[in-house]
């Protein structure tokens, strides 16, 4: 009879160690099939909200300007890029904080890896970058006119500011600028107006 309760025993643990794996296995599906529904349906609705008048800046802006490295991951297809690696480290903290019996230290060593990884990457694609070659760099030119837009508005004043900028983007344009930039009130009337004045 003590055999047969140890067999039974050896039965039950055998039992209970297959269900633990069986449910251990089933929670990390189901993990990953939240993450990557989730990240999916996000980075599809960004998509087609791009192509529509309600689209609002991405999730990926949000790391601009002071992320520098994440924002190298944007070289592969853009924003969405970005966006699948916020959600995907962000998704592995929410699930390890919410779903306790889903072995929340794994999940966060995991978002940690991913995230020094991404960083990492990004780090070292900008270092190469910027190390590559210098002669492929760009030089841009930016034309400060100083001319309070009160003044602009008038005739002579918007004779000024065409003189300005005019010789402004003659200068940097000898000195090899490859871009020149204006602010974006440099001039305060419609090209088309200054299209047909010309004609």
């Amino acid at each position: 009879m003590g055999d047969r309760v140890t067999g039974g025993l050896d039965s039950y643990d055998g039992l209970g160690a297959r269900r633990l794996q069986i449910q251990s296995y089933s929670s990390h599906g189901s993990i990953s099939l939240t993450l990557w529904t989730g990240i999916t349906l996000w980075c599809s609705l960004e998509t087609l909200w791009s192509h529509t008048p309600l689209w609002w800046p991405t999730l990926a802006y949000s790391q601009s300007p002071s992320n520098l490295w994440i924002l190298q991951w944007g070289q592969l297809s853009g924003p969405n890029t970005i966006n699948g690696l916020l959600l995907l480290v962000n998704g592995l903290i929410a699930i390890a904080l919410t779903r306790p019996q889903v072995r929340p230290p794994q999940l966060i060593l995991a978002a940690i890896i991913i995230f020094s990884g991404a960083h990492g990457i990004g780090g070292l694609w900008s270092w190469r970058l910027l190390g590559d070659n210098p002669t492929q760099q760009v030089n841009v030119g930016l034309i400060q006119g100083n001319i309070p837009t009160k003044i602009k508005s008038s005739g002579t004043g918007l004779n000024l500011a065409i003189n300005r900028y005019v010789s402004g983007y003659k200068n940097l344009a000898s000195q090899g600028a490859d871009l020149i930039v204006t602010p974006e009130t440099a001039l305060t009337y419609r090209w088309s107006t200054l299209q047909q004045e010309r004609d």
